[in-house]
């Protein structure tokens, strides 16, 4: 029987601390790591001429190994004041029934206090939005894009606060070591 591959979306919104998680999470594990931003920038650079969620689907879906935590945001918004702050998901529908068939998709959702966040924002050198009625909304929309997926895919995600970044880590570590355990 083959093993399937595991894709462990960890999304959240811009500065929720995924980053700091998923990289040392995938040295401790010695799991693959993509980040969707880095996909995006990819998209831009590349002057891609489908749309951006097709591309990430299709990077995500070639992916040839093991194991995966992807480094993501359930909603895209925008990380600058005047820009379109409308709802918009990250993957599609279809997207993800596409994703399941190749992989065990689980979801884990960071989350922090919208002004915890907003601290964080204020003290960081990225050019992000820092208003708290903003980053409300961006924590909202991607809370709600998480559900999204969660409801199409079968699966509850795994819901963390992350305000102790140890603890958090702890936490996210166990849970993929027993999703992996669950299947060998």
């Amino acid at each position: 029987m083959n093993k399937i591959s595991n894709l462990f979306f960890i999304g959240g919104a811009k500065g929720v601390g995924k980053t700091t998680l998923t990289s040392s999470i995938c040295l401790d594990l010695d799991l693959e790591r993509i980040e969707t931003g880095k996909i995006v920038f990819n998209y831009i650079s590349n002057k891609s001429q489908i749309g951006l969620n097709d591309y990430i689907y299709n990077e995500l879906l070639n992916y040839q190994g093991e194991d995966i935590l992807v480094d993501t945001h359930y909603s895209a918004y925008p990380h600058q004041k005047g820009m379109d702050t409308s709802f918009k998901r990250g993957l599609d529908a279809k997207h993800l029934q596409d994703l399941s068939k190749k992989f065990n998709i689980n979801l884990c959702h960071i989350i922090l206090n919208p002004n915890e966040l907003l601290k964080r924002r204020v003290r960081d050198r990225k050019s992000r939005i820092t208003t708290l009625e903003l980053v409300k909304e961006e924590l909202e929309h991607n809370v709600r894009a998480c559900q999204m997926y969660s409801q199409e895919i079968g699966k509850s995600p795994l819901i963390i606060t992350n305000n102790k970044s140890k603890e958090t880590r702890d936490i996210l570590k166990s849970w993929i070591n027993t999703i992996i355990s669950q299947q060998q």
